[in-house]
């Protein structure tokens, strides 16, 4: 049986540029503003990265945000539909 303590979520969207109200959903839980206010740069670097590059700012194509949380440490997986690197 998964623990109460680990929470984990995943997160579906549209590959835009319209990052604002998914980086606020991703970040609620960081009880600290500074430390969310840093772990919400390094998402928006991911997110716009994977939307300009991975996805080449196409719509119909989905970005997908895992994040884990756990009493000692937080996760967040950023993966599009792009092919790689070579």
């Amino acid at each position: 049986m998964p623990s109460k303590r680990f929470r984990w979520a995943e997160f579906t969207l549209p590959s835009t540029l319209q990052l604002a109200p998914l980086l606020e959903l991703l970040t609620e839980p960081v009880g600290c503003v500074l430390t969310s206010q840093r772990i919400e740069l390094g998402l928006h670097e991911a997110l716009v990265n994977a939307v300009r590059h991975g996805n080449a700012e196409n719509p119909a194509k989905k970005l997908r945000v895992r994040r884990i949380l756990t009493p000692n440490w937080m996760v967040w997986q950023v993966q599009d539909e792009g092919c790689g690197l070579p």
